[in-house]
């Protein structure tokens, strides 16, 4: 179900995460997660999640496989106003073209948020993906051990608006309680 909020966005106001196994990408064991969303728009996410951070090795976009190569990644620690940037290639099965994907990350900040699927707290990222000429800005709120909560995209003609309204997590591996801070060196002692 789609719908315009009052400053004209558009609201994917469903959208539901399923683990539906584990597969093998390059030498990677991945989680196989289903993502659906309102009106019947489906991808399948090829993931991992780990003490060093998240991982998305490959995607569905329609009957396509998309694989990346490094693995689009988000650091599990990241700097308060330090951006990360990465590069990743994307291998496409449907014949077209090898692509250049630069993703840069900037942590924003801890927030506890509600949506439909419950009260969760939350890293809020701010995330810009290119792609030759695509591109796309992206805000989200992602919740250990669960992922994407809520996300606010824009880049694609139109402002997209997405909570989670249910999911799934057996087996999946979790990332445990999330360090709060800014994370800064701390002054090194002296000893006297």
């Amino acid at each position: 179900m789609r719908q315009r909020d009052a400053e004209g966005s558009t609201l994917t106001d469903v959208r539901r995460e399923r683990v539906r196994g584990t597969a093998t990408v390059g030498a990677e064991n991945a989680w196989l997660v289903q993502v659906d969303f309102a009106g019947g728009d489906q991808y399948t996410q090829y993931e991992k999640t780990t003490n060093c951070g998240w991982a998305l090795f490959a995607e569905t976009l329609g009957p396509a496989l998309r694989t990346y190569v490094p693995p689009v990644t988000i650091p599990r620690l990241l700097v308060r106003g330090q951006p990360f940037r990465s590069e990743s290639v994307a291998h496409s099965d449907d014949g077209s073209p090898p692509s250049t994907m630069i993703t840069e990350i900037e942590f924003v900040g801890f927030e506890t948020i509600t949506v439909p699927a419950g009260r969760f707290e939350c890293v809020r990222l701010h995330l810009r993906l290119e792609e030759g000429p695509f591109a796309v800005d992206l805000r989200t709120w992602m919740a250990s051990g669960v992922g994407a909560v809520r996300a606010y995209e824009r880049g694609s003609g139109e402002d997209v608006r997405r909570s989670l309204v249910d999911y799934t997590t057996p087996g999946r591996e979790v990332w445990g309680r999330i360090p709060r801070g800014p994370l800064a060196p701390t002054p090194h002692s002296t000893g006297r």
